[in-house]
């Protein structure tokens, strides 16, 4: 087994989360086509991009998640029970990835039988994250995409503005969302109209409401 340990904690990657995903529904409004790339299922978040799959499994004191990279061989069944087993992981991450996290990267193994495939898993505590792979290479290309999100707010909001070609009026939303739902993460909340003048184009899109709506945020 590979592992790394970081100084990033559950915090830190939630608000990864809710950066990404916030400015992600902000820009379906002027991108719709790019809808399947985030999204949110309960306290499931997920990232689809060309080469890879990651979902993130968020509780009050910990999160959990695992990366699918297609540029190599993933594991499944049994070598993910093995990583798991040899893994640092408290009892209650292995439950959670079982249970909810590797749903969401099924895939068709090759004795035809719909399998969990991952290239690595990771655990994050109030106090560390540890990423494990069973293969060197594959793990250090799933930091490079897990990189992002130990990455400081200011150079994520700067990824997406870039990313997504944000207008300064898109990255004041942002920002003003991101700090709400930072502090009502499980409440539901409300766009303003003013917000709501501040997406992109003129109408609102039906992806962006969808987008919005997985999160609980609401026009």
């Amino acid at each position: 087994m590979k592992k790394l340990t970081f100084n990033i904690t559950n915090k830190q990657i939630i608000s990864s989360c809710l950066i990404s995903s916030i400015a992600h529904a902000i820009m379906m409004n002027e991108y719709p086509d790019l809808s399947y790339e985030q999204s949110w299922d309960g306290e499931n978040y997920s990232k689809q991009f060309e080469r890879y799959r990651m979902t993130i499994s968020i509780k009050d004191d910990y999160c959990v998640g695992v990366i699918r990279n297609d540029e190599f061989r993933g594991v499944s069944e049994q070598a993910i029970d093995t990583l798991m087993n040899e893994s640092e992981f408290p009892t209650k991450a292995i439950d959670l990835l079982k249970s909810e996290t590797l749903e969401y990267v099924l895939m068709d193994s090759e004795d035809g039988m719909v399998v969990p495939i991952v290239t690595s898993l990771f655990y994050c505590s109030t106090e560390r994250s540890l990423i494990i792979s069973d293969d060197e290479e594959s793990l250090s290309a799933d930091v490079e995409t897990f990189a992002l999100f130990i990455a400081s707010i200011e150079q994520q909001v700067e990824y997406w503005k870039n990313y997504y070609e944000m207008s300064e009026e898109n990255v004041v939303l942002l920002l003003d969302l991101f700090k709400t739902k930072s502090e009502y993460f499980h409440t539901p909340i409300y766009l303003t109209y003013t917000q709501q003048k501040m997406l992109p184009g003129e109408d609102i899109k039906e992806e962006c409401i969808i987008s919005f709506a997985e999160m609980n945020i609401f026009m």
